[in-house]
């Protein structure tokens, strides 16, 4: 699991140039004194949240249902350590987990409503701790996301997955599951 935390602290570095709004800052605007920056090339961090956490999103749950090498039901009743999130047109990488730290759930892309495959530019990973530890990844079409809400501080929608295979190549999954983050 600690790969997959350093994992979400290299996305959020990444996501911090998508967009959103720097405490203090106006939507749209720029800091008194300062010079605008198109849009296109803003670098401004979403606003903070409680330590631990970027963005408006401080709550959050999720539940995961697999079937095949595993068959579990998965309950996260709270948000990882390290969230980011800007709503569109910016980006996220958020984290669900248990409250033995033993399953992780996380989502990462382009903030987006509607339903799209993942790909390199949107990813699911799972990491469990069900029957010994399991972790999954889907880049590459094994599974659909669908956000049904994607605000300044709220995010939530489902996702399934077909065939996802372990990053071992030890055990294959239908998964599918809801979360939601909140502020």
């Amino acid at each position: 699991m600690g790969r997959v935390v350093m994992m979400l602290g290299m996305i959020a570095l990444g996501l911090a140039s998508c967009g959103g709004t720097q405490a203090g800052t106006p939507q749209g605007g720029t800091p008194q004194g300062s010079t605008p920056i198109p849009a296109a090339s803003s670098s401004s961090a979403p606003p903070s949240g409680p330590a631990g956490a970027t963005g408006v999103l401080r709550n959050g749950r999720a539940s995961v249902t697999l079937t095949g090498d595993l068959d579990a039901t998965i309950e996260l009743s709270s948000l990882a350590g390290l969230v980011a999130y800007a709503p569109a047109p910016g980006g996220f990488a958020i984290g669900w987990s248990d409250p033995q730290g033993g399953s992780l759930l996380t989502i990462s892309g382009q903030t987006f409503t509607g339903e799209r495959a993942t790909s390199d530019a949107l990813t699911l990973s799972l990491d469990t701790d069900v029957d010994g530890a399991a972790a999954f990844a889907s880049a590459a079409g094994e599974c659909t996301i669908e956000v049904a809400t994607a605000e300044a501080s709220s995010f939530a929608g489902s996702f399934s997955c077909t065939g996802l295979a372990s990053v071992d190549g030890q055990a294959s999954v239908d998964a599918e599951g809801t979360f939601e983050a909140s502020g």
